[in-house]
């Protein structure tokens, strides 16, 4: 979707190739965090795709940082639990519900939605 619209909105081929270059770095490192089991694999691939339509940009490291922040939130609570409780804690978390409204946010900070919604201002005059 992203290779029809993007060039539809006038992204640049240049930037069209920085985008897929960011992600497929976003997309190694998700593969190392999937391969030590700290997030599923679905949730690897979904945070690789969102880049895509952040780019290389502010927003997307802003998406980046948020979801650093809630994932490693997350494992110091369950760190810290196992400790008091002494006994094993899942370190399970659904990071989908989390990882969409992280990307609406950011995506709504990005150049892409700025073209977008122009391009439909200009559809409705």
């Amino acid at each position: 979707m992203y290779f029809v619209v993007a060039p539809l909105l006038g992204v640049s081929f240049q930037l069209i190739l920085t985008s897929i270059s960011c992600t497929f770095g976003v997309l190694i490192f998700m593969i190392f965090m999937w391969a030590s089991g700290r997030i599923g694999g679905g949730a690897a691939k979904l945070v690789a795709a969102l880049s895509l339509w952040l780019g290389f940009s502010a927003p997307l490291f802003k998406f980046l940082l948020i979801l650093t922040l809630i994932i490693a939130g997350w494992w110091i609570g369950v760190a810290l639990s196992q400790r008091m409780l002494s006994r094993p804690v899942s370190w399970e978390l659904p990071f989908v519900p989390i990882i969409i409204p992280v990307f609406v946010y950011t995506f709504m900070q990005s150049e892409l939605d700025h073209l977008i919604t122009s391009s439909l201002q200009g559809i409705k005059a």
